[in-house]
């Protein structure tokens, strides 16, 4: 009776710290701090079993392996809340396999089992499905096999104890060495030095020294309560070192999520002044660097670049931050490597993390980008895709972000705010394309309106200097006026036919539209011009589509600006000594691209190639009429035409139209398509 009376305090102690730790269950439902409840209620009924298991009719064997297991089995939970099996999937069957072993080897010590072999097997057992589950699951890292092979010594000093009779020794011993690898693996799991963290691992630290002080300390005179209130020390200190940690974690996490709200803020305000500069008209190039470098300021991520599909099979990094010079040019190999069907096979399901971000991986050996499972570890060249889209275009582009600062917010719900930068700087890009276009359409407007005036009032004088010139060339009778009559009118011929082209630019044409082929009309294009390029020495490649690029347009009027843009490209290289001329058609969504590059110097100015009147070309070898006369072409097809500028150098002329299918075999804009900008 004063045994029990002297054993109640602390059951009642240890019963009020295991109701904090189920209330605070309720706000804490991870597996680790579920893991502390479990252990904690398992040793609150070993306490309470002291004080009633002889009126619950248990034998002293049955009530002593309850009352060993109990503690070793507490112990393993504990020391696998720590550990990186708590992280596993199938965790609840790897503390099972590892408990029960003890808890047999338990039951053999309370029920004087003396059959040496029993031991052995159970500390074999011990030895082998442990160590085989943790270096398969946590990896073969020289922490993980020094924290084994100080176990191994133990349970190789508990098969020498067992040999010799002394089975009890080797449990206390595998006891002793769970709750100091608790100590160690507590420590090293938060590395911090607060007092929840300090408490607990000391905690530990003095419940592992419990029993080889054991064997020191029970010849000294004390009675059995000051035996109890020093054995069980260490425990309540643990308990409370827990929820002490538990506290500093909820005020860390708290500071964390305040400190990320405060970041997502200014986060969100860079952005949305970025997104502005797009939608206002700014420069690509420009801001999508500034966007990069707030990106690697105000997020998760240290690195960060953007890349832009300018054509077919043709990427481009228009922004980055964070990247050394050698990672830099390993990061612009694997974009010009990039294809249309690697790129968009970087969304694959199993890859996807947010709603619209998925993990990717860069292969140097081959200068590619690969796809990777979402739940892979994280490793040296691992990367977050989020692609760009707008409804009208597609997938444009994509961000690209790497080298994570915490590995644990490279989630979906950090990677939303990212993916809404990625839609609206898709949304932006594709508003400024609209403006550009509609800036462009209304100068060349006002431009036709203008030159459709200047040519009518040039007709009339022009006329009557046609008709003087033939008068007086007829009358004339000196050859030498004759000849100079013959270069007026050949001159005044050359002024009407540049007002004629001037007319065309100025006024719609009446076309005669048909279904024709692009891949015969391009072929006939470049026989017409064949013996001039072997003339010239021009390398010619193709790249055209097998499948029919049919579309519905005047045959006479696509000659003719296929014919005007092969001659610019034709002009651009003349004078280099590698001429390089390539040709490319397919279809990409509903429409066919035809793409037409050149290694030559470049357009001087982009933004001005198809006004009327501008030419790189020298004095008297072009009216700067040509590309302003096919985009207005093109565009009364239903299409586009786009000119960009190639690196290191060269000009593109890419050409847009709708295709000519049937309505059953037509193709359904599909969300992941490509559009150039």
């Amino acid at each position: 009776m004063n045994d029990t009376f002297a054993r109640l305090p602390t059951v009642i102690l240890l019963g009020v710290l295991v109701a904090i730790f189920a209330a605070l269950l309720k706000q804490n439902r991870t597996f680790r701090f579920r893991l502390w409840f479990v252990g904690w209620a398992i040793l609150f009924i070993r306490f309470v079993l002291q004080l009633i298991w002889r009126p619950l009719g248990f034998s002293p064997g049955i009530y002593g392996g309850i009352d060993l297991a109990s503690l070793q089995v507490a112990g393993i939970i504990f020391l696998g809340s720590v550990s990186a099996l708590a992280d596993t999937t199938r965790r609840n069957l790897y503390f099972i396999l590892i408990s029960l072993p003890l808890v047999i080897y338990a039951f053999c010590l309370s029920l004087s089992v003396e059959a040496l072999w029993v031991y052995v097997a159970i500390l074999s057992l011990i030895a082998v499905v442990p160590s085989t589950i943790v270096l398969r699951y946590a990896g073969v890292s020289r922490w993980n096999v020094g924290l084994l092979s100080t176990g191994w010594v133990t349970l190789i000093w508990s098969f020498w104890e067992a040999y010799y009779g002394r089975p009890e020794l080797g449990f206390y011993a595998f006891m002793t060495w769970v709750y100091a690898a608790c100590a160690v693996l507590f420590y090293r799991r938060y590395r911090r030095l607060t007092p929840g963290i300090v408490t607990t691992s000391l905690g530990f630290l003095g419940w592992a020294a419990i029993s080889p002080l054991g064997h020191f300390l029970h010849y000294l005179p004390m009675n059995a309560a000051m035996q109890n209130s020093m054995w069980n020390l260490p425990k309540f200190v643990v308990a409370i070192g827990m929820i002490v940690t538990l506290l500093e974690d909820e005020r860390i996490s708290a500071e964390d999520a305040h400190e990320r709200e405060q970041m997502m803020s200014e986060q969100m305000r860079r952005f949305a002044d970025l997104t502005s500069q797009l939608f206002s008209g700014g420069d690509v190039r420009e801001v999508c660097g500034q966007i990069a470098k707030a990106i690697t300021e105000t997020s998760n991520f240290l690195r960060a670049v953007i890349v832009l599909a300018e054509g077919p099979n043709r990427y481009v990094i228009t922004g980055h931050a964070g990247f050394s010079e050698a990672a830099w040019q390993q990061v612009s190999g694997c974009v010009a490597a990039l294809t249309d069907e690697s790129f968009l096979g970087l969304a694959r399901p199993d890859s996807r993390i947010g709603t619209n971000s998925y993990r990717a991986k860069s292969d140097y050996s081959v200068m590619n980008i690969l796809p990777m499972a979402c739940n892979a570890p994280w490793s040296d060249g691992h990367k977050v895709v989020i692609p760009m889209g707008s409804p009208g275009r597609g997938v444009i582009g994509a961000m690209g972000l790497d080298e994570p600062r915490s590995l644990k917010h490279v989630s979906a719900e950090n990677l939303a705010s990212l993916e809404l930068l990625a839609t609206d700087v898709a949304g932006a890009l594709d508003n400024s394309k609209l403006q550009r276009q509609l800036f462009h359409s209304e100068k060349l407007a006002g431009m036709g309106q203008l030159v459709s005036g200047v040519a009518h009032e040039l007709n009339n004088p022009l006329t009557a200097i046609l008709g003087y010139s033939e008068i007086l060339g007829d009358r004339a009778i000196d050859s030498a006026m004759k000849r100079d009559l013959d270069v007026m009118r050949r001159e005044a011929l050359r002024m009407k036919r540049i007002i004629e082209n001037l007319q065309r630019f100025s006024r719609q044409q009446r076309m005669e539209k048909k279904v024709i082929g692009l891949k015969p009309l391009l072929e006939d294009v470049l026989k017409l011009r064949a013996y001039d390029m072997h003339a010239l020495n021009i390398r010619v490649t193709q790249d055209i589509q097998a499948q029919p690029l049919l579309v519905f347009a005047d045959e006479t009027l696509l000659h003719q600006v296929l014919m005007n843009v092969l001659n610019n490209a034709m002009d651009a290289v003349e004078h280099l000594d590698d001429k390089r001329i390539s040709i490319a058609a397919r279809v990409q969504g509903d429409r066919a691209h035809i793409s037409i590059h050149d290694n030559g110097p470049g357009f001087a100015e982009v933004a001005r190639v198809f006004d009327p009147f501008y030419t790189t070309k020298g004095p008297g070898k072009g009216t700067g009429l040509g590309l302003s006369i096919c985009y207005g072409i093109i565009r009364e097809h239903g299409g586009d035409i786009i000119a960009t500028n190639l690196a290191p150098q060269g000009a593109s002329i890419t050409i847009l139209l709708p295709l000519q299918v049937e309505r059953a075999e037509r193709s359904p804009v599909a969300s992941d398509k490509l559009a150039d900008i």
